[in-house]
């Protein structure tokens, strides 16, 4: 038995290849064994943690599966798409939220363009949303983070707490 009065990363990684090491002496790995498959894996983030991330999700290896908000999950393929579902799901809580936004051109930031509005020519792309009997333009010309924080920013008009309600399932390509 193994026993350290320390029990850290370091430690477990150490003890972790030696057992590895005996084991495949033991259990002598195929020689047929594809070594260059590639391995997925999947971490849940809330939005408030995003908003702060350090790594890059514009990376071609993270890419966004699917979104938890208001009990409901949503698959996606796209960021914008979180942006443009949780924002239908805000309208349907309280829509006047919204228009008010799209009223005054809502942006943050000093962004020249505003994040939402009425006016679609003051926009460089983006996706129309019904709401009610309106119709308002949501800017999706963003990078990953920044869509993100466009989606955390809508969700503060309605309550702060949603950025901890938010989870984004995000798939890595391990290499």
């Amino acid at each position: 038995m193994y026993s350290s009065s320390v029990w850290n990363e370091d430690i477990i990684s150490q003890r972790a290849n030696r057992l590895s090491e005996i084991i495949l002496k033991i259990f002598p790995a195929p020689s047929n064994i594809d070594t260059l498959i590639k391995f997925e894996t999947q971490t849940v983030y809330t939005l408030a943690e995003l908003i702060d991330i350090d790594f890059k999700l514009d990376d071609d290896n993270i890419k966004a599966v699917s979104y938890k908000f208001l009990n409901s999950e949503v698959k996606v393929k796209w960021n914008y798409e979180i942006l443009l579902g949780i924002v239908k799901e805000l309208a349907k809580l309280n829509k006047s939220i919204l228009c008010n936004m799209a009223t005054h051109n809502f942006s943050f930031d000093n962004w020249t363009r505003p994040l939402i509005s009425y006016d679609k020519t003051r926009m460089h792309t983006s996706k129309e949303l019904k709401i009610g009997g309106n119709i308002i333009f949501i800017e999706i010309n963003h990078s990953s983070q920044r869509i993100l924080k466009v989606t955390a920013e809508i969700l503060k008009q309605y309550s702060e707490d949603y950025l901890k309600e938010v989870q984004v399932t995000y798939k890595k390509n391990d290499k």
